[in-house]
């Protein structure tokens, strides 16, 4: 599965309004395909979903996590501080209110990467 597919799938399964999903998509990817992002890139996300996929068994709440890893870079800026928090506020700020993911776990997992 492609990476826009498996992004469109899980915010479906968490409760997105389908609607919104290809922007967000957009949104996402024009920000990690930004000229200054040499690692922060798409090809980022597609080897740490890999190794999700590996281990996404093991884990209590897959789907957490799965969406931590797409918005973990979402803002990033190499001469500034704080973009893992940036990201996680972004993050959890644009999930529905209805959304069936741990919004803490996200926020935690988003700025455990800093």
């Amino acid at each position: 599965m492609n990476l826009q597919n498996k992004y469109k799938e899980l915010l479906l399964c968490i409760g997105f309004d389908p609607e919104a999903i290809n922007t967000l998509w957009l949104d996402l990817e024009k920000a990690h395909s930004a000229p200054s992002r040499q690692y922060h890139n798409l090809t980022h996300l597609e080897e740490m979903i890999a190794l999700f996929d590996l281990y996404a068994n093991r884990l209590t709440d897959p789907n957490a996590i799965l969406y931590s890893i797409f918005y973990h870079d979402i803002i990033y800026k190499a001469t500034r501080k704080g973009n893992e928090l940036k990201s996680a506020e972004l993050a959890v700020a644009i999930l529905p209110k209805e959304a069936q993911l741990d919004k803490q776990l996200v926020f935690d997992a988003i700025c455990a990467t800093q």
